[in-house]
Parts: structure tokens; sequence; C-alpha cells
């Protein structure tokens, strides 16, 4: 088997640079949400006070007399579970502040994790995430999803690590990574399976394409290279997927809003899970989506006119599956035993993940100084403004 993305250890002086600058705007974010009393959430509110009722619910609590305590394995429980347990330490408010700011650190420290294997100085780039930060979502108050952002890039970015040699160790690693992703929010798993189908998918076609250059491809081969790509991944996914069919098939699901392609392309086409408060908000959005347009179109070109396609240019494949999710998934209910419902707002929660998607995709390719410094220039531009 042939390894899609080796290990890069190599470290320039241009990639500790932009180092410099990706810990510069991450700090001016975490400023951010504590210079002010109250970081501006529709549903944050909701969220301290069940955590609090979550770390007062002990025997002799009043609270026993009206709620019930749900110990299913629900993919809800890091924000809320995260939150009473930082309550044991900080007062609500303050606790509510430490977990913004650990995702605010998280998520671009995450996507650099993710980058760093795919080509030296790729990690650069994690500058591109930075202006996801402050998204819609957060703003809504939907901790648990937007943890699920750096966990969804953790994930993906321990798979380009080890998919070629899963040991035991890794295995169980990648397993856990998974569960937490789970607990986070399962749309944010979703998406980080289809990725590793999708590259998993290329790598088996890629390999059975070299044995029938060989001429030994039979059913046994077949067999052999499917099971050498695959049976790993299933045994360190398979906890993760009990635990989604635990939760969902006791439910009902229900389609509340069947989704309409050309609309969604147009909301994923002008970002506007990133748009919160301010109508300006809008023109920094789309001039972001224009860049990644520009970008990726760029790379394309060049790739079609140089014939340049090499084995990690598979990754351009997550963008397509992301996008296609993202323009037809419809606005999906799921109605609990007790009449709860979720799974609201798909629209807002998938729209950014294509632009995730060509973001990995940019790790695999080669950069000009020159072109590194517009990059930069344009991720700042697009952080400051936003």
């Amino acid at each position: 088997m042939q390894a899609l993305f080796p290990v890069v250890t190599r470290t320039d002086r241009a990639s500790r640079s932009a180092d410099a600058l990706l810990l510069t705007l991450i700090v001016v974010h975490v400023i951010s949400v504590w210079v002010f009393a109250y970081f501006p959430t529709q549903d944050g509110p909701s969220h301290v006070y069940n955590a609090n009722l979550l770390r007062e619910f002990d025997e002799f609590s009043v609270y026993r007399q009206y709620f019930v305590l749900n110990l299913h394995p629900d993919p809800t429980w890091f924000g809320h579970t995260a939150l009473a347990g930082l309550m044991g330490v900080f007062p609500p408010l303050v606790a509510e502040k430490v977990l913004i700011s650990v995702y605010v650190i998280l998520l671009p420290l995450c996507a650099r994790y993710a980058l760093k294997p795919l080509r030296p100085g790729a990690e650069f780039l994690a500058l591109l995430a930075v202006p996801f930060t402050f998204n819609n979502l957060l703003h809504m108050g939907f901790y648990g999803w937007a943890m699920s952002l750096p966990m969804a890039f953790l994930l993906l970015g321990y798979w380009f690590r080890n998919a070629e040699c899963l040991t035991p160790k890794s295995t169980v690693v990648l397993a856990v990574l998974s569960m937490l992703l789970y607990l986070n929010h399962i749309v944010s798993l979703v998406m980080a399976y289809a990725a590793i189908a999708v590259l998993l998918l290329a790598a088996i076609a890629m390999d059975l394409r070299t044995a029938r250059r060989r001429n030994a491809v039979n059913p046994r081969v077949a067999w052999k290279v499917l099971m050498a790509r695959a049976w790993k991944p299933f045994l360190a996914f398979l906890p993760t997927v009990l635990l989604v069919a635990i939760f969902l098939l006791p439910k009902e699901t229900r389609i509340a809003e069947v989704a309409n392609p050309i609309s969604r392309l147009a909301h994923v086409a002008g970002m506007t899970s990133l748009i919160s408060y301010n109508p300006w908000e809008a023109a920094f959005s789309i001039a972001l989506a224009c860049v990644f347009a520009g970008l990726g179109v760029y790379f394309l070109r060049r790739k079609v006119v140089r014939r340049s396609f090499e084995r990690k240019d598979l990754l351009l494949l997550i963008f397509p599956v992301w996008l296609a999710i993202s323009t037809t998934a419809p606005e999906t209910v799921v109605v609990s035993a007790t009449g709860g419902e979720g799974g609201w707002f798909m629209r807002d929660r998938l729209n950014l993940f294509p632009y995730f998607a060509l973001l990995l995709w940019f790790g695999t390719q080669i950069y000009t100084p020159a072109l590194k410094r517009k990059v930069q220039f344009a991720s700042v531009f697009a952080t400051v403004g936003l």
C-alpha cells in the first residue's frame, strides 16, 4: 500500500513566522471574549443554567422533584458536562468564558494539526481557519456543536498521520477521538466519517488499480486489499456507530423542511454562517468565500495545465461530498420519547464544511512566498473585519 499522507516534521522560518501570527490572532480572540462582561449568545444562558443544575443534582437536591437525569450517552454531553465541571472551580459566567476560550484556542490549532502532515509548511494555512471562529452557531450558544469543529479537525489530522499503519494503540486512540466527537455533535461526526470513507474508497481503488497493472486482480486480492484498508478503521469506529444507533433508533425522525439545493448553495457561497449581528459581516464573509474560490480555481487550473495531479489531491474529493451533503440535507427533527426535538439549523451547521474541505486540499499544494503573504493578508483582513 502506498501512503497518501507521509508524515512531515520539517518546520522552516516562514512557518515559525506564520505560527507567531496565528498565536497573535488567537490571543486577540481570547481577549475579546474576556474584555466584556457577557459573551453574547442566544442559548448560552440556558446551557449555563442546565450545567449548574447538573452540578447540583445530588440525592438531596430539590431539582429531583421536577427533573429526571438523562444518563443515556447522547451526542450533547460534552458542552453541559464540561461547563458543570468548570463550575466546580469557577463561577458560572467565568466557566462559560473558559469553555469559549478553549474553543477559540482549539479551532485554529486543531486545523493546524490536520494540515501539518499534508506538506512541509502547510500549517500556515491554519490562519484561514481563524475567521470561522466567531460563527453564528457559536453566537446562538451551541457550545457542543462549536467544540465539534476542532474535534473534527483533530480526528482527521490523526487519521492523516496513522491511516496507513494503524497499530493497536493508534486504533484505540482513533476510537476515543471518534467518541469524543460524537459527544460534541453528531453532525460533525457524520461529516468526518464521510471524509474518511471517501479517502478509504479512493485508496482502495488506487490499490486495486496498481494490482491490475501487475495482472494480479482477482476476488481474493480484492478482498485482501479491502481488509488491509478497512478492518482496523471498522474496529475503531464501531463503538461510536453503536452509540449513534442507540441514540437514534428509539427516536422518531421526521423531515421538517426539504432542502432547496439552489438556496442552500447560495448560503454556502455567501458563507452566511459567519453572519451574526451586523450586515457588514456579509461583506467580509463573501470576501473570505472569494479568497477560497480564487485559491481553488488557481490550484485546480495549475494542476490541469501542468498535469501534476498526485495522490494527495484525493483530498479534493471531500469537497463535492461535503458540498452535496450541505446543499441537500433536510432540516431533520429528532423527536425523543418525551417529545423533545432536536436537529434544527442543519443549513447553518453544514455550510462551513465545504470550505474546511478546500482548506485541507490547499494544504497539499505548493506556495510561493508571495502567495503565502497574500493568503496571510486575506486571513488577517477577514478575521479583523469580522
